[in-house]
């Protein structure tokens, strides 16, 4: 059972991934030599991102009037869950698979190789994520209705 407190937590250490995953992705030499579908994962990070920040808002602000729904609640806690494991599973592949820090300011390459080796299960990941923030979106408009 999900409750608004546990939820926003939830939330907030998802958006923060998310923060992680972007910052990974959007490092200027990183970005420079990216294939074109790199760029495509970035934005849908940070459009994930945005997504999670208003739901959270829309939370807080009914916490403190009428309560939610518990099955609205239980609902965006499954999106959130789901999110989680796959920024988890993305993180992991663009930190040991993807990426070679080339200097000690933390500056990363792309393994091209490798990159092509995994690009559909990076690509089932940027859908999945879409899929998660479009859903994010239709329960903030019932969380406001």
């Amino acid at each position: 059972m999900a409750n608004s407190l546990s939820l926003v937590a939830s939330i907030i250490a998802v958006a923060t991934a998310t923060k992680g995953i972007s910052k990974a992705l959007s490092s200027a030499n990183l970005l420079r030599n990216a294939p074109d579908e790199l760029l495509t994962l970035n934005n849908e990070v940070s459009d994930l991102t945005i997504a999670l920040q208003s739901i959270e808002r829309c939370i807080s602000a009914n916490a403190n009037g009428d309560a939610l729904p518990q099955n609205t609640l239980e609902h965006i806690s499954s999106l959130i869950s789901r999110a989680k494991d796959r920024l988890s599973q993305l993180d992991h592949l663009i930190h040991h698979q993807f990426l070679k820090s080339g200097s000690l300011e933390g500056d990363y390459k792309v393994f091209r190789l490798q990159w092509m080796k995994a690009n559909k299960t990076v690509e089932s990941h940027r859908q999945a994520l879409r899929d998660i923030r479009q859903n994010l979106t239709m329960q903030m408009l019932v969380v406001n209705s």
